[in-house]
């Protein structure tokens, strides 16, 4: 298999990618990701629809799965005492909400994960090269990530509750179910959806603008550019928070006690 999928980096990338020059890679020096990464891109006629799929697949692998050990807390009495409003919410909205959301992602986010395609070809994002960043710098991403979109969400949240008729129109969804449960933190007007979607780039937009200005010449290149696997680490990182943000638990554990600011 490695074999196969360096015989293919060799012959085909220069002439049918076109776009990025893989002939120096090292497919034996590559982990199980990257290579299956490498192979998702290598001779692809259509990126941005392969890109748009892999951060729509880590999207809903992340709110999913975080959201299913807190259905299944809610099943258990022992774990009641940590909820906030002491019972959890009915099936019946959780399966409303389930399809609402499941909708509202094919239709909103799905489209805009395929324009960020060309965000990445304007910006000098890289989208193919392996292997990846370090761990310590996609960390380093996170953190400004997390600054930039908390920053326009707040704004952007506050402007939904202060303006009268943003919460009677737009906002005013999203508080449908007066108790939280996780797999509600998406639950949104379209509106919404799509203005959050767009706080969510912020930080690693602003990361593929900054970083080459500021960084020193002398940095290497990866240090001065984005991969998109610290946007793919951003989603599942955002994902994760927000579902746990709107949990409707509070742990001795949870976070927000270890760090006062934080909060949902």
């Amino acid at each position: 298999m490695l074999a196969d999928l360096q015989a293919a980096v060799a012959q085909g990338s220069a002439a049918a990618y076109g776009r990025a020059n893989l002939t120096h890679v090292d497919v034996a020096s590559l982990n199980f990701i990257e290579a299956f990464w490498l192979r998702l891109f290598l001779n692809n006629d259509r990126p941005e629809l392969t890109l748009a799929a892999a951060l729509f697949v880590v999207h809903q692998v992340a709110y999913l799965g975080r959201f299913l050990p807190y259905y299944i807390m809610d099943q258990i009495p022992f774990f009641l005492k940590y909820k906030i409003q002491g019972t959890p919410a009915p099936i019946a909205h959780v399966w409303k909400v389930l399809y609402y959301v499941t909708v509202s992602q094919a239709l909103v986010m799905l489209p805009m994960m395929t324009c960020f395609y060309a965000s990445c070809v304007i910006l000098g994002v890289e989208v193919y090269s392996v292997p990846f960043p370090p761990l310590w710098l996609v960390a380093l991403q996170q953190v400004w990530f997390a600054v930039c979109e908390d920053t326009f969400h707040y704004w952007l949240h506050r402007a939904a509750h202060e303006v009268p008729w943003i919460y009677r129109n737009v906002h005013k969804v999203h508080h449908e179910f007066t108790k939280p449960f996780g797999i509600a933190a998406e639950y949104a007007h379209p509106l919404e959806v799509l203005f959050l979607g767009l706080g969510f780039f912020v930080g690693p937009l602003s990361w593929a603008l900054l970083a080459p200005a500021l960084a020193p010449a002398s940095a290497p290149a990866r240090l001065r550019q984005l991969h998109v696997a610290g946007v793919a680490a951003w989603v599942a990182v955002r994902v994760i928070l927000t579902v746990d943000d709107h949990s409707g638990y509070d742990f001795p554990w949870s976070l927000h006690r270890a760090l006062p600011f934080w909060g949902g």
